[in-house]
C-alpha cells in the first residue's frame, strides 16, 4: 500500500468527526477544520461567535414558519406545497406547472390534496368556480344580470347614480 492510499483512509481523531485526514503536515491526525482551530485558538472544539451566529440564522431559515391566513407555508424558503408535490411525482415542477389545492385550503399540504396542473388549466378551473359564485347573487333590479352593488349590476348602478345626481 502506498503512503497516499494510507493518508486518504485516515479519519480525524476528534470524536464525532468523520472527515478524512488529507495531510500529515502539522495536522496531528486531525482533519483540516480541527487542525486549523488548534493552530488559531489552541482548541479543536472552539467555535467562533460568527459561526454561532451563522448556525442560528441557518436554523431559523430552515424552520417551517406558520403562515398567515390566505398565504402559503414555506419550507426552507420554498412554498411547502411545491416541495411536497415534487417529492410525490419524483421530479421538479416544469415551467408553467402549478400546484392546485383540491380542497382550496392553502395550508393543507397533504399529498392527496395536491394536484399538478398547467397554469391555463388552473385558471380555467378557478374561472368556472368564480362564475358559479357570481350566479349566487340576486339578479339586478333593472336588467336581471348578476348585481355587484345595491341590487344593481355595474351599468345599471351607474345609470341610477347619474339620474339621482341630476335631481340633487
Amino acid at each position: 500500500m502506498k503512503l497516499r492510499d494510507y493518508q486518504r483512509e485516515a479519519i480525524c481523531k476528534i470524536e464525532d468527526c468523520d472527515s478524512s485526514v488529507k495531510s500529515t503536515k502539522g495536522s496531528q491526525g486531525m482533519c483540516g477544520k480541527h487542525a486549523q482551530r488548534v493552530r488559531r485558538y489552541g482548541d479543536p472544539h472552539y467555535v467562533t461567535p460568527e459561526n454561532i451566529r451563522r448556525d442560528r440564522q441557518r436554523e431559523s431559515l430552515l424552520k417551517t414558519v406558520t403562515a398567515a391566513p390566505g398565504t402559503y407555508k414555506k419550507l426552507n424558503g420554498r412554498h411547502e406545497h411545491r416541495v411536497v408535490v415534487e417529492e410525490k411525482i419524483g421530479r421538479t415542477l416544469s415551467k408553467g406547472e402549478v400546484v392546485h389545492h383540491i380542497d382550496h385550503d392553502k395550508h393543507n399540504n397533504h399529498p392527496d390534496n395536491l394536484e399538478v396542473m398547467t397554469q391555463g388549466d388552473h385558471m380555467n378551473l378557478h374561472r368556472k368556480e368564480m362564475q358559479k359564485a357570481k350566479r349566487k347573487f340576486d339578479p339586478c333590479k333593472a336588467c336581471g344580470a348578476p348585481h355587484s352593488a345595491k341590487g344593481f349590476c355595474n351599468p345599471c348602478y351607474q345609470k341610477d347614480y347619474r339620474a339621482r345626481k341630476k335631481h340633487v
